[in-house]
């Protein structure tokens, strides 16, 4: 089981767009301090004639990594601790947070996908110990969102997926592919470990296909995708104790044919 560590807010410092996403969705106050959006054009002065005749004058040329203004510029918000996203980056990051928040569930018609958002905390770490064969094993995690983990009702967490595919069959097969199972199962127990809750916390997906329409599918699972998760979870920390104690054997054992 785990033992509980703690939870805090957390930053947000990855320039995917599902991270850019998870961003505007999640902590949209934090935009502008985490990310800098590169603008599409730059002033460069344009210097024509000569003697009597020569003029100086301000045009708009589009941005390019090759001026030194736009380098000073971008070394400029770096230094400031911001991402420098292109411009193109930030217009499909905020479509795809608008589908996403425009969508109706169609477990509840009467809201929209933005109005559970707002309604949840938002970007959560919580941090445990697993312990395994005696080896403690330090573990954190970050929650897209969280309701119900400060009150009465039943606790339930969201993560926000951008996919190629969000049907529901090709979902599941992401799920068991990239091991979002154990993601759930992981996150859950230890959210239920950080703020003392005996009973069940339920985890759900919010995926949004990341190329135009931009389509969105909501997801809870199942008990079984649940077990499955914690299954997967024991046994990949198993290998993983037994590999420190023992010494990790690899993928191979001699030279095999392919």
């Amino acid at each position: 089981m785990f033992l509980a560590g703690g939870r805090d807010v957390a930053g947000n410092d990855s320039i995917r767009t599902g991270s850019l996403v998870d961003c505007l969705l999640t902590t949209p106050a934090a935009f502008e301090a985490d990310y800098a959006v590169q603008p599409q054009t730059y002033a460069k002065e344009v210097t024509k004639g000569r003697g009597d005749k020569k003029t100086t004058t301000t045009v708009e040329m589009p941005w390019t990594n090759q001026s030194n203004t736009c380098r000073a510029w971008a070394d400029e918000q770096r230094k400031a601790g911001r991402q420098v996203i292109s411009y193109k980056q930030y217009r499909e990051a905020q479509d795809i947070a608008q589908a996403v928040r425009h969508k109706q569930p169609a477990w509840n018609s009467a809201i929209t996908l933005g109005q559970l958002i707002d309604a949840c905390e938002g970007q959560l770490v919580v941090s445990a110990t697993w312990t395994e064969d005696g080896v403690e094993v330090p573990c954190r995690c970050m929650i897209d969102l969280a309701r119900g983990i400060d009150g009465d009702q039943m606790p339930i967490l969201y993560d926000l997926k951008t996919s190629q595919e969000c049907k529901p069959r090709k979902f599941a097969y992401s799920i068991r592919d990239y091991g979002y199972d154990i993601q759930a199962w992981m996150y859950s127990s230890m959210v239920a470990a950080a703020i003392g809750y005996e009973g069940p916390i339920r985890f759900g997906f919010i995926v949004v296909r990341n190329t135009k329409p931009f389509l969105v599918a909501t997801y809870v699972c199942s008990e079984g995708t649940l077990r499955a998760g914690e299954t997967r979870f024991r046994d990949s920390m198993a290998a993983y104790v037994a590999g420190l104690k023992n010494g990790f054997a690899g993928y191979t054992t001699g030279f095999e044919e392919i």
